[in-house]
Formats: structure tokens, C-alpha cells, sequence
């Protein structure tokens, strides 16, 4: 069976420090979905770190270890699909470096979303 993104298993925690909805929103998901492969070619020079103890902690809860380690709620989307994941329960310890999406190119496919389904 194919894997499927359980949008479920990342907004949970994530949708409780969640200022703008619209990153919640399924059709953002899928305008992730659809540049997916632009995120990855793009990524940031600079990956996030953690060491193997804290990834070890968080098998289990991708979510939980991106937002101990800071990363803005509406990234964490993201970053779980640039690595791979399908869901936050996929994450089993063993990666201790993330790659990251450029800052703006978050935003460029937020404004390309609101274009897109014409949101003020």
C-alpha cells in the first residue's frame, strides 16, 4: 500500500500555536502537495539540527520534536513532507537533520494560495 499524508498527525498539536488558519486549510495542503519537489530543490543551505537523544525522545512525534526545536507552527507542514514523512507518528528517531524551506518561498506559495482561490 502506498503511503498517505495524514494531515491529521501534524496539525493536531500544531493547530493549537496557529495564528492564520489558512495554513490549515486542505487546499494549502495541496498547493504544498503540488510545488513539493520546488520546496526540496530549493531548500535552505542550512538544515535544522537536533542531537540523538532529543530524536530519540520524539519517535514518533515529528510534530512535537519541530516544535521544541522552534519551528514556526505553519512550517511544520512542510517540513514533514520536504523530509519525507507522511505524518508525524512516521517519524522514528533516526534523522537528526532536517532540510528547511527558504523563508520566502513559504510565503510565495501562500500568496500564489490566496491568488489562486482569490483570499483577501
Amino acid at each position: 500500500m502506498r503511503n498517505v499524508f495524514k494531515p491529521e498527525l501534524v496539525s493536531e498539536k500544531r493547530s493549537r500555536l496557529m495564528k492564520n488558519d489558512l495554513y490549515e486549510d486542505p487546499r494549502f495542503f495541496d498547493e504544498v502537495e503540488a510545488n513539493l519537489q520546488w520546496l526540496i530543490d530549493r531548500a535552505s543551505d542550512v538544515p535544522l539540527t537536533t542531537d540523538d537523544a532529543t530524536a530519540f525522545k520524539y519517535q514518533g512525534d515529528l510534530t512535537g520534536l519541530l516544535m521544541v526545536l522552534n519551528v514556526p507552527a505553519n512550517y511544520i507542514y512542510i517540513i514533514t513532507r520536504m523530509n519525507g514523512y507522511f505524518g508525524s507518528d512516521d517519524y522514528n528517531g533516526d534523522v537528526t537533520s532536517f532540510i528547511m524551506p527558504q523563508e520566502g518561498d513559504v510565503s510565495h506559495l501562500m500568496r500564489m494560495f490566496k491568488t489562486t482561490f482569490n483570499i483577501k
